[in-house]
């Protein structure tokens, strides 16, 4: 008999401690939140509602790559690119000119012509020449934006700022010797214009990389990944400390 009673017992107890833990993991997944809310509401854009919450620790407000991106980008174009002039060139083409008219004369394109065609034909091209050279005419067709800044120096020292767009770039010229030609009213003389010129321009803006590299490099190497600093113990909205 005490045998018996001591195997229900141990039974029960057993089967209450199961029932106990059964109990115990129902009301404990019942009354654990399904998942984490926040227990203030608010929109963006709009002043905060409740009472001030205060940072347990400093964080940074971290930019997105795009922001960072875009400031690097917005950098560069604000951070002039330097180019030095050559002004030896505007200074002989008068006598290049003279020269090369000279060397054309048994040209067919000359020989035909009378003397003050020939003369017509000096003063456009010279024209022409120095209004390409007071623009500036790059060695190359460079891939810069065209609202990107320049500096265009002379020894070292600068001697004028400009916009990439209002260069001359190589591909452009033909069609810039084009439209003075018709702004002129200089037609007939179109292909002497466009030989004479074609032979004498030469670029007179040489991009300094060295220069604009580190120029470069000095207005992109200090831009924060960071749009903001909450300091610990600030509140909300209140304390923000720009990086």
């Amino acid at each position: 008999m005490g045998k018996l009673f001591n195997r229900i017992n141990k039974g029960f107890s057993r089967i209450f401690r199961v029932l106990l833990f059964v109990l115990s993991a129902f009301l404990i997944i019942y009354f654990f939140p399904k998942s984490g809310k926040f227990k203030y509401n608010f929109e963006n854009g709009r002043p905060w509602q409740s009472e001030n919450l205060y940072a347990p620790f400093d964080f940074a407000i971290k930019k997105s790559q795009e922001e960072i991106d875009d400031e690097i980008t917005q950098a560069k174009i604000n951070t002039p690119l330097f180019f030095e002039i050559d002004t030896s060139l505007i200074t002989n083409s008068n006598k290049q000119i003279i020269t090369r008219i000279e060397e054309l004369k048994n040209d067919s394109l000359f020989n035909v012509l009378k003397e003050e065609d020939v003369k017509n034909i000096k003063i456009h091209s010279s024209e022409i020449i120095d209004e390409v050279y007071y623009k500036g005419l790059l060695e190359e067709n460079f891939d810069f934006k065209d609202s990107q800044l320049i500096s265009i120096l002379l020894d070292n020292k600068l001697v004028n700022s400009t916009y990439y767009n209002r260069l001359i770039k190589p591909e452009d010229l033909i069609t810039f010797i084009n439209n003075k030609i018709i702004e002129t009213n200089s037609e007939k003389y179109k292909s002497q214009i466009i030989s004479l010129v074609f032979d004498i321009i030469a670029p007179n803006l040489f991009y300094d990389k060295v220069l604009s590299d580190e120029s470069i490099n000095e207005a992109t190497i200090n831009i924060s990944p960071n749009r903001g600093f909450i300091e610990k113990r600030n509140t909300n909205n209140l304390k923000r400390r720009s990086c």
